[in-house]
């Protein structure tokens, strides 16, 4: 088992298949052991996706479905991308400056750029869908809060990448507007359908109304885990949070109200549940 460096994705295809065979104990069990036969400085798994991946399959592999969101080896669920949480920044982060005189605005907001990249597009060096720039807002402690267009890309697969790219705003001498400069911050989170949590929608949305959440501390988000010792670049107590539509979810509901107000046929639901997949 060899990848290119013999380190990240052979590490995880290594601690898979220990933790599947019942060699360790544990991911961490497995991985301990994988870094300490490689050695060498910072030879093992650091990846946090890959890490994350492990530790998934050992949860499944004692748990199966039981408390998981969907079957991770059954077919995909349809969710859509519906906002981004992650902070807290520092102020030169977020505060926009002019470009002749260098001062600060007092204006809370920068903005961010969002990817999703599929497994197979992982795989070539390639982003699946790309959101237009959005705005985001941010709070007196520092956190950041985006919200998607609601017209975005429905994701069908099971699980995906995705790529943050938080840009330095700049108000324009002119008064025109914003000047996008260079990526300021990047940052990854993979995610897996089955392992998101389901939470009551919070702001605008209609009591009862769920959404799928998966909120991760610094050390799991890929571009700030190497960060985690001199916490240089973001806090300690940096996290991320996306929030997904279930739009399985949303189609069950919906078709249901149907019936009660339409008296629908009895298969309704499976038909309009049959177009969303």
């Amino acid at each position: 088992v060899h990848c290119k460096a013999g380190k990240g994705r052979t590490g995880t295809m290594i601690c898979a298949l220990l933790v599947y065979a019942r060699a360790f104990p544990s991911a961490y069990d497995a991985l301990v052991w994988f870094e300490g036969r490689r050695g060498g400085l910072r030879s093992g798994v650091t990846i946090p996706h890959q890490i994350r991946w492990i530790a998934m399959l050992e949860r499944w592999l004692h748990h199966k479905d039981a408390g998981l969101t969907s079957n991770p080896m059954g077919d995909a669920e349809p969710h859509r991308l519906r906002a981004l949480r992650f902070g807290p920044l520092p102020t030169a982060f977020w505060a926009s400056e002019s470009p002749s005189t260098g001062a600060r605005s007092a204006e809370r907001g920068m903005l961010v750029r969002v990817g999703l990249a599929s497994r197979i597009d992982v795989q070539h060096g390639r982003v699946t869908f790309t959101y237009p720039d959005v705005y985001g807002k941010v709070d007196d402690s520092g956190r950041v809060e985006a919200a998607m267009p609601a017209d975005g890309p429905i994701w069908r697969e099971n699980d995906g990448l995705l790529r943050i790219e938080v840009l330095r705003p700049s108000s324009a001498s002119c008064g025109v507007g914003i000047v996008r400069k260079r990526p300021k911050k990047k940052l990854e989170l993979w995610w897996h359908h089955s392992f998101l949590q389901r939470r009551e929608a919070n702001g605008d949305a209609a009591d009862g109304v769920e959404v799928l959440v998966v909120d991760v501390p610094k050390a799991w988000i890929g571009g700030l885990h190497k960060d985690m010792e001199k916490h240089k670049k973001t806090p300690a107590d940096f996290t991320l949070t996306a929030i997904f539509d279930d739009l399985l979810e949303g189609a069950a509901s919906e078709c249901e109200l149907l019936n009660a107000t339409l008296s629908g046929s009895p298969d309704m639901c499976s038909r309009m549940r049959s177009t969303v997949v």
